[in-house]
């Protein structure tokens, strides 16, 4: 039987052999050339590489780098088209879907914008209608009720 200096002793042996294998399988890093960041591995098929292009497409940006940013951008493409890959999806399916919901959205937008000028409209009007109900009865206004209707 152990004695519980022996047992001590081991532990922070399996702490340190703990810590070894999770630095060992941690992402890892990698300082381009091309990029003043450093940015985490992706694996190609997973979200991980999503992120990593990404991380340097937003670094070509923020230099002000329209090519890299290009290059990056494809990047990003290429590697959601992995994702979708793993998935049993294509690019044109992605693509396809991707038209459509901007579709939805500029739809949602014109009614949006149609609703509001709609509504000015209407606001309009019924100032209008106040303004002459207004004269009609010889109502005098206070200067922050006149604001309310020019």
């Amino acid at each position: 039987m152990m004695d519980d200096d022996t047992k001590n002793d081991r532990k922070p042996q399996k702490s340190e052999e703990k810590e070894r294998r999770a630095y060992k399988m941690r992402p890892k890093t990698k300082k381009s050339p091309f990029h003043e960041v450093e940015v985490t591995n992706g694996v190609y098929g997973e979200l991980s590489k999503v992120q990593e292009e990404l991380d340097e497409a937003e670094d070509a940006e923020k230099r002000g780098q329209d090519l890299l940013l290009l290059i990056e951008l494809s990047d990003v493409i290429g590697a959601c088209a992995g994702v979708a890959e793993k998935y049993g999806m294509s690019l044109d399916q992605l693509i396809k879907f991707s038209e459509m919901v901007r579709e939805v959205k500029a739809a949602e937008a014109a009614q949006a914008r149609a609703s509001l000028e709609e509504g000015q409209q209407l606001l309009e009007a019924a100032k209008d209608k106040r303004r002459e109900m207004a004269k009609e009865s010889g109502t005098v206004f206070s200067s922050e009720s006149k604001m309310d209707y020019e």
